[in-house]
């Protein structure tokens, strides 16, 4: 079931601010990692580069402010696995089916934004992810690639819309994340309402968090 968050924030407008809103959204991407935080979200929409040396974000073909929804406590658990180059270490990871609660924050989101973000999580470049909302909404979940987050699932509904997020392919081992990555989810969950000292403790529960 899902459940509302301890407290959400909407955050700071204009960070999403460059072209008029999405308005209602096709349906809503729940972000539980480094897309918890809006500035981090951003890159996959209006492309970006996180930081000197780091790999530049194309964004997505529709560049219409996503929808900022709610912050939400939904079944299932987040891990740190794998280990990204990037990141020197483990990234975020949802299964969806652990007896666990996972925070995710919710993104209003067209069809083709979400592709596009998948797209760029998977390595892809936009438009090489094609998602069929009649299928997500009476199979519960689609898959579209043969990478890490090459599977869409959807973990409920939010005001008559889909609540759809991407999860592996296969189950991974715990990995240690690296303090980078850390930084930047624990940033998203002190946006979403947490205290610094609540979401630290939310990650040092999260299987893989210094090396559990």
């Amino acid at each position: 079931m899902v459940g509302p968050a301890p407290r959400s924030v909407s955050g700071r407008r204009a960070l999403l601010g460059w072209l008029p809103s999405l308005g209602v959204p096709d349906l809503w991407y729940a972000a539980y990692g480094s897309n918890l935080l809006r500035s981090r979200f951003a890159l996959y929409v209006n492309g970006g580069r996180p930081a000197a040396g780091q790999r530049h974000h194309p964004g997505a073909r529709d560049r219409r402010r996503p929808v900022s929804g709610p912050s939400l406590v939904v079944p299932g658990s987040m891990m740190f696995a794998g280990r990204s180059l990037r990141w020197r270490g483990g990234t975020s990871v949802l299964v969806p089916h652990a007896p666990d609660r996972a925070l995710v924050r919710l993104w209003g989101l067209s069809v083709s934004q979400l592709a596009d973000v998948q797209a760029q999580e998977c390595g892809l470049e936009p438009g090489d992810v094609e998602l069929d909302l009649d299928r997500l909404r009476s199979r519960g979940a689609q898959i579209v690639a043969n990478r890490r987050y090459g599977r869409t699932v959807v973990l409920g509904e939010h005001r008559g819309r889909p609540i759809a997020t991407f999860v592996p392919l296969r189950r991974l081992e715990p990995t240690t994340p690296g303090p980078e990555y850390l930084a930047l989810v624990r940033g998203g969950l002190v946006e979403c309402g947490l205290s610094v000292e609540d979401a630290d403790r939310y990650l040092a529960a999260r299987p893989g968090a210094t090396g559990r």
